[in-house]
């Protein structure tokens, strides 16, 4: 009982420190993401160039993800994420340094951003495949819940208007200020004790084939099919959107920089409320319940925003969308990491 007692705190101080390393490294992402294109605007009005920061940014996961996944199938998932933090804290910072001495131009931008994006591949299929080793199925929902509302409250409604405010009154803080959160996540991560590499050894066929069996079992799966398309097509519309949106509020909404970071911050009040509603709501109705409100609503919110130059209106519409795609999200995740075999995780959650 004493040993049954002891292995359950030591896992419940694993998840908080994970979680915790969590929420700095989505801080960051808050702050440096606002930051980023509100630099490109200083550099180009044009839309194209602009949202071509977030192509680059979202390029890599076309390009790599399945290497990702196939590597974070092969080491510890702990040290992917602590490695892959201090790497954003090396770009965040030389992008600070870039723009301080004024040296910063589109290309250096695109060139930046697609190197985290790389990174990016490998922190989010590792923090993936981590959770299911440290938490039991039947609280994955509960600890995904807890994940996406501190994610939303640090990189949704902290992070924004403190990266726009920070900018406005000096343009490098915020990127300066984003590396030393990875750097802090970094050092978190390095406390976690223990393996978290996978139990099965998965190298033994070589990168290509290991890659080719994660995408089958991910092909022949028609559940896990369907939400990995379902999921891709929500993420191109939002791209689309949030590739252009930072000048649809400057222009046509007609708010200041600080001000597009506030209207950033108020879909986190959504996402907050979402992923503690999700469980409750997915036992009572059932997941795929969930899922078509939140297709359906999803779609009826980005409609309303462009019909629209009320920017409390467009805030309104955040707080919805954050919130149904919350449901998305926990939902999606917990499945996922429900379903697949632990030593897949990484290569079927790439496909």
């Amino acid at each position: 009982m004493d040993t049954a007692v002891a292995k359950a705190s030591q896992t419940k101080i694993i998840f908080i420190k994970l979680w915790g390393a969590s929420g700095v490294s989505n801080l960051a992402d808050g702050i440096g993401l606002t930051a980023a294109p509100l630099l490109a605007t200083t550099l180009t009005r044009d839309p194209f160039l602009i949202s071509s920061l977030v192509f680059a940014q979202r390029l890599p996961w076309f390009l790599f993800t399945l290497i990702s996944g196939a590597l974070v199938d092969r080491l510890d998932r702990r040290k992917v994420m602590k490695t892959t933090n201090l790497g954003r804290f090396l770009l965040l910072g030389g992008l600070g340094f870039l723009v301080l001495n004024e040296w910063i131009n589109l290309p250096l931008l695109y060139v930046t951003f697609f190197l985290l994006g790389i990174i990016e591949t490998l922190f989010d299929n590792a923090a993936l495949a981590i959770l299911p080793v440290i938490v039991s199925e039947d609280k994955l929902e509960e600890a995904n819940g807890r994940l996406f509302a501190t994610a939303t409250l640090t990189n949704e409604m902290v992070g924004p208007p403190l990266g726009s405010f920070l900018f406005s009154v000096l343009r490098s803080t915020p990127f300066f200020l984003a590396a030393m959160a990875y750097g802090f996540s970094s050092t978190v991560l390095g406390w976690i004790p223990g393996q978290f590499a996978p139990k099965v050894a998965t190298h033994q066929q070589g990168l290509v084939q290991e890659i080719r069996e994660g995408v089958r079992w991910f092909w022949n799966h028609r559940l896990l099919r369907t939400l990995g398309f379902f999921g891709g097509t929500f993420n191109f519309v939002s791209a689309a959107i949030m590739g252009v949106f930072v000048l649809f509020a400057q222009d046509v909404l007609g708010l200041s920089e600080a001000a597009y970071g506030l209207l950033i911050s108020m879909g986190a009040i959504g996402g907050i409320v979402g992923s503690l509603m999700t469980k409750k709501l997915s036992s009572r109705f059932g997941p795929g319940s969930i899922l078509f409100v939140y297709a359906c609503l999803s779609g009826i919110d980005f409609i309303g925003m462009g019909l629209t130059t009320n920017p409390f209106l467009v805030g309104i519409m955040f707080i919805l969308i954050s919130m149904t795609n919350m449901f998305g999200n926990v939902i999606i995740v917990s499945l996922r990491q429900a379903i697949i075999p632990e030593h897949l995780l990484g290569r079927v959650a790439s496909a």
